[in-house]
Formats: structure tokens, C-alpha cells, sequence
């Protein structure tokens, strides 16, 4: 009597394509691989009978049990893009932060402070602005006190009169600024 062949490749395997039928054929051949080991029960030279082989190919090639081995593949390949999500989400997010960290110094380093003379120095420069603005201040006070006239003349001359706010204007001053001629 000849063997009869499963051709239950065909029915779990929908094509070459077909990842999860691929699975699902290598879970088959693991369960036909375990029935093996369970029939020889340790005896290598032990060989299955045509009823064994009959027996397995009824159980194993029913549709409950192609559903059931591509069931099982589908979970495997779930399973398997699930892990290999979660590593790509890792490695994005350490990329992220790394490339954050990166971009933050960049943007900060040159607003940074340069040093701690450089602070000093800063404050020295501040103190003298402060220093002249204050006097400024303090002249063009003084000089509300009293009044002011500037003459420029026709020959290049100029003259400054100095008169106090008063309502009588006695106390005048005269200067005269040479220039020269030419």
C-alpha cells in the first residue's frame, strides 16, 4: 500500500505571501514533529504506522484546526511587531531626547553667561554709564537754576549770558568766545 500525502501546505498557506499561513505551516510541522516523539515513545528505530499517519492528517487537517494553527499565528506575529514597536518607540524616543538635549545646548550656550569676570566687568561698564547719566542729570539741574542766552554774531563770534530767575534780571554775565578769521 502506497502512502497517502497531506497536502495541508496548501490549505494553510493561502500564497507566497501569506506570513501568517508560513507561521501557521511551521506550528503544523512542530505539532507533527511532537507526535512523532510521542509515538517512537524513545525509540529511535521505531517507524509510524499508515493508520498513525491516517489518524494524525484526520485531526490536523480539519478546518477547526487550520483556523486554530492560524489563530496562533497571527498571535505569534502580533506578538512579534508588538516587541518590535515597543524597541522602534524606545530608540525614537532616546533619539528624541538626545537630539533635544543637543538642540537646547546650541540655543543656550550662546546666551549663557561667559564667566564670572565677564559679569564683573559688565557691572564695572554699567556703574560708569549710571555714573555719567546721574551727572548729566545733576548739571541740566543746575542749569534750571539760572538762565542761559547764546549770541552767535555775524564776524564768528559767539557770546553766552548768564541771568539769574529772578523777576528784576540785574545780575548778568557776559563771555565772549574769540574765532578766528580767516
Amino acid at each position: 500500500m502506497s502512502r497517502q500525502y497531506n497536502h495541508i501546505y496548501s490549505k494553510i498557506v493561502e500564497d507566497d505571501t501569506d506570513v501568517i499561513g508560513h507561521i501557521a505551516y511551521g506550528l503544523y510541522k512542530k505539532q507533527k514533529i511532537n507526535h512523532i516523539a510521542q509515538k517512537k515513545d524513545g525509540d529511535d528505530s521505531k517507524h509510524l504506522s499508515e493508520e498513525d499517519w491516517m489518524h494524525f492528517n484526520e485531526i490536523t487537517c480539519t478546518d477547526e484546526n487550520i483556523q486554530r494553527y492560524r489563530l496562533q499565528a497571527t498571535e505569534i506575529l502580533q506578538n512579534f511587531v508588538d516587541d518590535a514597536l515597543k524597541e522602534t518607540i524606545k530608540q525614537i524616543e532616546s533619539d528624541t531626547k538626545k537630539n533635544q538635549s543637543e538642540i537646547l545646548s546650541s540655543i543656550i550656550e550662546p546666551i549663557k553667561p561667559k564667566g564670572w569676570w565677564h559679569g564683573v566687568w559688565q557691572s564695572v561698564v554699567g556703574a560708569i554709564i549710571f555714573m555719567f547719566l546721574a551727572a548729566g542729570v545733576v548739571f541740566f539741574a543746575s542749569l534750571s537754576e539760572k538762565e542761559y542766552t547764546i549770541t552767535f554774531g555775524g564776524s564768528g563770534s559767539a557770546k553766552i549770558k548768564e541771568t539769574a530767575k529772578t523777576t528784576s534780571q540785574a545780575d548778568t554775565t557776559s563771555c565772549d568766545f574769540p574765532t578766528e578769521t580767516r
